[in-house]
């Protein structure tokens, strides 16, 4: 089977209005949830609200209501006309160990349904839940019940995927990003500082059709000049937030296919 970079170049987070019920700490907003920085992390000691996931907002099974243990939801509405597609929720850099989770959708704001099955979640590592397809409707939400007090979260990011076929005859390359200081004495000692755990880099050489070509110079466009971060999913099947280093270059080597090599490293 081929392999396939996926790219989510976009966050209806950051396009839509975002509520979260309980209120933030100070200096912990709520907008660094879209911020595009897992570092900067939104937290609430307060209280959330009780929500059900039966479909209408409250209960468990249609005869329950109001408060089930307490809890957190994370509400985004798409603008009415600019509704974005998503294939995908990915959460970093969170403390919901242990919470029942949700992720929901709605047309109309009222009546939701489960786009994922509800899980327990199990560990602080990245959430990631993916569609069958892509789905298109303007109300999401991630609902986290039982919360940690306080609760806190790096990023959530809800994006439609874009796909590209990876050429295996240009073997796809994989490595490290330091993320490292060195400094030296005046005696000429060198010592390393760390400043967190390294991440990854990957180049992979693209060879696009016009339609995949648009989609690609679509990336470009969202990321506003190469200043904001992505969404990958590697060849390996591994979701992170990365970038591109340098900016690729389109290569048109016939009339059919244009070739762009592009690097991407993980966002520190």
């Amino acid at each position: 089977m081929a392999a396939t970079l996926k790219i989510g170049s976009y966050n209806i987070l950051d396009q839509g209005e975002v509520v979260v019920s309980g209120d933030p700490d100070t200096g912990y907003i709520v907008s660094r949830l879209y911020d595009g920085s897992k570092n900067l992390l939104w937290k609430s000691s307060s209280g959330g609200e009780g929500f059900g996931f039966d479909g209408d907002g409250f209960g468990f099974d249609g005869d329950q209501h109001g408060d089930q243990g307490g809890g957190y939801t994370f509400l985004v509405t798409q603008p009415t006309a600019d509704i974005e597609d998503v294939d995908v929720m990915f959460v970093t850099n969170h403390n919901f160990d242990g919470c029942l989770c949700s992720w929901q959708y709605s047309d109309d704001g009222e009546s939701y349904s489960n786009a994922v099955d509800q899980w327990n979640q199990s560990g602080n590592g990245d959430i990631t839940k993916t569609l069958g397809s892509a789905a298109s409707h303007q109300f999401w939400k991630l609902v986290v019940e039982n919360p940690p007090k306080p609760i806190m979260c790096g990023e959530i990011i809800m994006s439609g995927l874009y796909s590209f076929g990876v050429k295996a005859q240009s073997p796809p390359a994989h490595g490290y990003l330091d993320n490292v200081i060195w400094s030296k004495s005046i005696g000429g000692q060198e010592r390393g500082i760390k400043l967190g755990d390294e991440g990854k880099v990957v180049t992979y050489v693209l060879h696009l059709d016009s339609s995949s070509l648009t989609n690609m110079q679509s990336i470009f466009t969202d990321l506003d000049g190469f200043s904001k971060p992505m969404l990958v999913k590697d060849k390996d099947d591994n979701y992170w937030l990365g970038r591109f280093e340098p900016p690729p270059g389109e290569n048109y080597f016939n009339k059919n296919y244009t070739a762009l090599t592009v690097t991407i490293q993980e966002m520190l």
